[in-house]
């Protein structure tokens, strides 16, 4: 949990449940006592790239180019 209110003379304080990065996004930084999870969308190679490495709950996806063909 993380404090989503901070107490004050007339209430108590608000905690809320750490979010989950579902399987889509990587976690960016994890929920502490005063923020919640922070998620980003994992990167999609584009045309011209392949994945070197997939996208995890800590690590985002890495793409590299694809190397050309020399004519001969």
């Amino acid at each position: 949990q993380y404090q989503l209110v901070a107490p004050n003379a007339t209430a108590d304080r608000v905690c809320a449940t750490c979010d989950v990065c579902p399987g889509t996004s990587w976690r960016v930084a994890p929920c502490n006592a005063t923020a919640n999870t922070v998620c980003q969308a994992c990167t999609l190679c584009q045309s011209g790239q392949f994945q070197t490495s997939d996208c995890s709950l800590l690590a985002d996806r890495v793409c590299a180019t694809c190397s050309l063909c020399n004519a001969t």
